[in-house]
């Protein structure tokens, strides 16, 4: 079977191949699936399907609401989940106006390297 012309490995049927659709699907999925955002609903979950990461996976964790990725070493946060809003409360004498600038607003948003 012959590979994309990427370079990632990944195999379809050639004129040549015996007929075996399942063979070939599979194949596809099996090389795919590695390349994609996989889903788990835990870290637990996660490392118990994928036993030998190869750096560059990405997984969702939807119980911890993480993007996680393994650089190789170990899996490590690429983007952490939504956090809420905070509103700022100011210093007296100050108010929010409430119009369409609304409040003054922050949130804690964690990119890359924190491990889960």
């Amino acid at each position: 079977m012959p590979t994309d012309d990427y370079g990632q490995g990944v195999p379809w049927l050639d004129n040549g191949d015996k007929p075996d659709v399942r063979a070939g699907t599979k194949g596809l999925a099996d090389a795919l699936t590695p390349r994609s955002v996989m889903r788990f609903a835990t870290a637990a979950e996660r490392n118990a399907t994928v036993t030998s990461p190869v750096a560059g996976m990405v997984a969702h964790l939807a119980a911890e609401k993480l993007f996680t990725g393994y650089d190789g070493t170990a899996w490590v946060v690429l983007a952490a989940g939504s956090s809420q809003w905070t509103t700022i409360s100011l210093a007296s004498g100050y108010t929010h106006d409430g119009n369409a600038n609304g409040n003054v607003q922050y949130r804690l948003v964690n990119f890359f390297g924190r491990s889960p």
